[in-house]
């Protein structure tokens, strides 16, 4: 695994040259660090927290979140999960600053995102579902296309969500975690 500041750095390069204040943030989403269990755990010889003690991890976390401040004005928005979170950095409570864009999946998002990780006291963007059908028959079925999938909920108003677009989003408050503010039709 290459460096925070490395990956952070060749991030944001990759955002400048696709352009369209992505790495601005003039008006699209934050830049996002997916934290999520390593998917080579059975053969590189690590464990699912990329061979990190949580300590390590919050480190990492933390150097990675400061470059793209750094580089592009814009804190980050963390994509992860509650167990993960757990798991591989202790329930930090160190990152309550950034946006929190949270994987779990329910079978009604009336159910509710559930245990958020410690210290959030609510999502931001909440993927509730891996096997959306929102956009199926986007595609004409054939090899190479991608199925409908992920779907997401955003926790506030087409005005919040501009403004998180815009940088200037601070949070949703007094939004219940346990509901989304905006549900699929």
């Amino acid at each position: 695994m290459s460096t925070p500041v490395a990956q952070a750095e060749y991030f944001v390069k990759s955002l400048s040259r696709l352009g369209g204040g992505r790495a601005t943030g003039s008006s699209t989403l934050p830049p996002l660090v997916d934290l999520e269990y390593d998917p080579y755990v059975r053969t590189d010889g690590t464990d699912s927290c990329w061979g990190l003690t949580p300590k390590q991890m919050v480190s990492w976390i933390s150097a990675f979140v400061d470059t793209v401040t750094g580089l592009t004005g814009r804190v980050p928005a963390i994509y992860t999960t509650t167990d993960w979170w757990s798991r591989c950095t202790g329930g930090s409570p160190d990152f309550l600053g950034n946006p929190l864009f949270l994987a779990r999946y329910v079978d009604d998002p009336a159910q509710g995102a559930g245990a958020l990780p410690a210290g959030w006291q609510h999502w931001t963007i909440w993927q509730y579902t891996s096997k959306g059908h929102r956009y199926a028959g986007v595609t004409d079925g054939k090899k190479g296309d991608t199925p409908a999938s992920d779907e997401d909920l955003f926790a506030g108003s087409i005005s919040d969500l501009r403004a998180l677009a815009r940088g200037t989003f601070d949070d949703v408050t007094g939004l219940d975690p346990e509901l989304p503010a905006i549900l699929p039709s």
